[in-house]
């Protein structure tokens, strides 16, 4: 017998578990921790034409009860080669993902939405995988594979003995 399961998930945890989570997805998708603007600008000030770069924010719709947990100003901030994305509660209490280019590089506005999404996608199914197999456990399923297809789906296969 088979059965599919397609998750839609809310996240739920503490800022400290999302934050880990983010963290955990970006440098594993080729992003750096940025602890401070003078080391994503260096210390010449290069982000000061900051209005003039272009930039995307994208509403991250999976973690309303997260929001609760979170200040409003906590982030945190990556970059790589290509991107600088910060993760952050605004003042209205909505979690977003702003992606802006990284110095010296150039992107649309449509690329630097679509790099937003793929990131924040990773998250949430990085999440829900992680809770289902915390949640299988507990139930008494036994993991027999987990295996990632060519379009970044992931295929569980449990079993439970009675």
């Amino acid at each position: 017998m088979s059965t599919i399961l397609v998750l839609a998930p809310i996240i739920a945890g503490a800022w400290p578990v999302y934050a880990s989570l983010v963290t955990g997805v970006a440098l594993s998708m080729g992003y750096s921790l940025v602890k401070s603007q003078n080391e994503l600008y260096g210390e010449t000030g290069c982000g000061a034409n900051a209005e003039a770069e272009l930039s995307e924010e994208v509403d991250i719709q999976s973690t309303q009860k997260i929001v609760a947990t979170m200040k409003d100003g906590d982030s945190l901030k990556f970059t790589n080669a290509s991107y600088e994305l910060t993760f952050i509660k605004d003042p209205r209490g909505v979690c977003k993902c702003q992606v802006k280019c990284a110095p010296g590089t150039r992107s649309t506005k449509a690329e630097l939405k679509r790099e937003a999404q793929k990131v924040i996608n990773k998250v949430t199914q990085t999440y829900v995988y992680n809770k289902l197999k915390t949640e299988l456990a507990q139930k008494g399923y036994n993991i027999i594979s987990d295996d990632v297809t060519a379009g970044e789906n992931i295929k569980i296969t449990v079993r439970k003995w009675k």
